[in-house]
């Protein structure tokens, strides 16, 4: 079973980060603006899914 950092580790870069007085800014960006680690993404899923 994937754990929640499994699926975490995947993720390269996201549209929002948190700054250091608490508040959360956004990086526009296409679509999320979320980058993610494909392959590493495609074997936890692979992993974890049956078909």
């Amino acid at each position: 079973m994937a754990k929640k950092n499994d699926y975490l580790d995947c993720v390269i870069s996201a549209a929002t980060t948190k700054e250091t007085n608490g508040y959360y800014s956004l990086k526009l960006a296409p679509g999320f603006g979320l980058k993610l680690n494909e392959e590493r993404l495609k074997r936890v899923a692979a992993m974890n899914i049956e078909v």
